[in-house]
């Protein structure tokens, strides 16, 4: 990005045109940025050697369209958000009320939700990796081994870029959430069609989700461990929590996974008793090498296409 102005001289400029009109602030604006050209020019360069810049306000379209004269004027190629950055902004939460051919796939923590909806996009499917973009995996632990999650207009452009590539005529996959990832919100008009979606729910046996969760998390340090699970304290019970920390500091991650694993097991099962106006569908794997994804793949199109 190439911001014109730093906040506290888009705040001089503001003042002097409530106090002193369009004109005045104009000159000021010229005056302050005059001397930058050159720099701008440089930078804009830098960022794209293709020479080729989109360039918005936040509505007006004065700067972007000086500073379009500008690039041009340096052989750029450019284009001006009409409307500004507002407009993209309506027609960002407008796209996310197209309605989409969605397969949600669901199933009990540790069965590889996320694993599978790569696979199905390594085969040509499209998906939607809502947890890739949130930067959270979605429960108490979520956050761990992630980088920090954006702020929530941030991740409605970022779902943006991945929605608008999707094909509305072809399915799409979708890993069942609930309507927050963290500290995020799904877009209302796209949890509304997960909610009417079929769901697949994919179900792998007990040891081996436990196994799963172990790889994942035993490389966490006991500290954060030890944080999330007394963030759990009020839905595990206090002895259920205690135990799971002193097999964390004991290193006995199998047992601490195992609380944590039986506790989200009767959540999940809530969690399907409220969904039963869906299709749904169970997936059975009873170990990764017999896992055939092309069955899968066969199964979400009998879902989509026959109804």
């Amino acid at each position: 990005q190439i911001p014109l102005f730093d906040n506290n001289e888009r705040a001089l400029i503001g003042k002097v045109y409530a106090h002193n009109g369009s004109d005045a602030a104009v000159l000021l604006g010229m005056e302050i940025v005059g001397p930058r050209l050159k720099s701008y020019i440089e930078k804009a360069r830098e960022i794209s050697p293709e020479r080729k810049i989109i360039l918005y306000c936040w509505r007006g379209g004065m700067r972007s369209g000086s500073l379009a004269w500008l690039f041009s004027t340096a052989g750029m190629q450019c284009y001006v958000v009409e409307g500004g950055y507002k407009a993209y902004r309506r027609y960002v939460l407008e796209k996310f009320r197209t309605p989409l051919k969605l397969i949600v796939l669901g199933g009990e923590t540790g069965a590889g939700k996320t694993e599978i909806l790569r696979m199905l996009a390594s085969e040509g499917e499209q998906i939607l990796d809502l947890e890739a973009i949130a930067c959270h995996k979605g429960s108490a632990f979520g956050a761990i081994g992630q980088p920090g999650q954006p702020t929530q207009e941030q991740f409605e452009n970022n779902l943006f870029e991945a929605f608008r590539t999707l094909k509305p005529d072809k399915p799409v996959w979708i890993e069942n959430e609930s309507i927050t990832i963290g500290k995020l919100f799904l877009p209302r008009s796209l949890f509304d069609q997960m909610e009417k979606a079929p769901l697949v729910c994919i179900s792998r046996p007990f040891t081996e989700r436990l196994e799963r969760l172990v790889r994942e998390y035993a490389i966490t340090d006991h500290e954060t461990l030890t944080a999330v699970f007394r963030g759990l304290i009020r839905r595990l019970g206090s002895e259920k929590c205690q135990q799971a920390i002193t097999a964390v500091h004991e290193g006995k991650y199998e047992e601490a996974a195992e609380i944590a694993l039986h506790y989200y097991d009767k959540v999940y099962s809530r969690q399907l008793d409220k969904k039963q106006h869906q299709i749904i569908k169970t997936f059975y794997i009873d170990n990764t090498l017999n896992f055939n994804i092309q069955d899968l793949i066969t199964l979400g199109k009998e879902l989509i296409f026959s109804n």
